[in-house]
């Protein structure tokens, strides 16, 4: 009598004494397809809860941002206190760069395309300049650098 066995996941086995060599085949291929369904439903839901997880800390580096943000289209901020806010959103955008992963990481560089746009258009203005007295160029660059910023918070799915 022909015995085979067959190892299942999760350390089960069955044997399969008598049965054809099609029937051990077709078991084989139904407790492969199985295992594989199994683990890539694994693979996925690790996959998922580390994406949630990225992103969860790239949220909170955002949202420590917002004072930032603020300062940068407010007003009666001066040019330097922007130039501040902007070297500050630098160093956190590195950072959620790096917590948001490749996927994410091109709409971090909007983000930073937009500050650097927004330096580079107040470069000619000494530090205490009022942002009410910049150009409009100036100031839509401000909100280009906003605006990016909030497609940045939409994209990681955080809460505005």
């Amino acid at each position: 009598m022909k015995k085979a066995m067959l190892m299942l996941g999760a350390g089960a086995i069955v044997v399969l004494a008598g049965c054809s060599s099609q029937a051990v085949e077709d078991t084989a291929n139904s407790a492969a397809s199985a295992a594989a369904s199994a683990a890539a439903s694994s693979v996925a839901s690790a996959a998922s809860s580390a994406v949630g997880q990225a992103n969860a800390a790239a949220c909170e580096t955002l949202a420590g941002m917002k004072s930032s943000m603020a300062t940068q289209s407010d007003d009666k901020a001066t040019v330097g206190d922007v130039r501040t806010a902007i070297e500050a959103n630098q160093k956190d955008l590195a950072k959620v760069s790096e917590e948001a992963g490749p996927v994410q990481s091109a709409v971090v560089a909007g983000v930073e395309a937009a500050e650097n746009s927004y330096l580079d258009s107040l470069s000619s203005y000494p530090a205490d300049t009022k942002l009410a007295d910049t150009t409009a160029a100036a100031q839509a660059a401000g909100a280009a650098a906003q605006a990016a910023y909030n497609s940045l918070v939409g994209a990681l799915g955080c809460p505005s």
